[in-house]
């Protein structure tokens, strides 16, 4: 009789570096290759957070955290004077659609100092032109 004892935790192993890898292609720049090398991307990195920004396709924005901040902040404008802020904890990466033409980001560090009570505070970048 054979002994599946082994090849259950190597199946499961398996199963999870799969299910790590595709929760990590959810969270990469929206712009691949095509849209990097038509000029129309823009990369950003403000201490440990990195935005890029693709008005090739309707306005996608992808920004990822580190660990420098509790969290951060990019405000993107679009073509028509609107101003959006896209959020994302410590640690996290995501992107989103706009679907219309940006025209500057700031990115912004949110974060705390003090103990008792902590009391926020930004640390932001200049604009940027898009």
């Amino acid at each position: 009789m054979k002994s599946l004892s082994g090849k259950l935790p190597k199946t499961v192993a398996v199963l999870g570096l799969a299910v790590s890898a595709l929760t990590a292609v959810a969270a990469t720049p929206a712009s691949a290759s095509t849209a990097a090398t038509a000029g129309c991307t823009r990369p950003l990195r403000f201490y440990d957070v990195e935005v890029q920004v693709d008005n090739c396709s309707d306005g996608w924005v992808w920004m990822s955290t580190g660990t420098r901040f509790n969290g951060a902040s990019a405000f993107v404008k679009t073509a028509s004077g609107e101003v959006h802020e896209f959020q994302l904890a410590k640690n996290q990466a995501n992107a989103i659609k706009y679907h219309t033409r940006l025209t500057s980001v700031y990115v912004c560090g949110n974060d705390s100092v003090g103990w008792f009570p902590p009391v926020p505070f930004r640390r932001c970048s200049s604009q940027v032109g898009l």
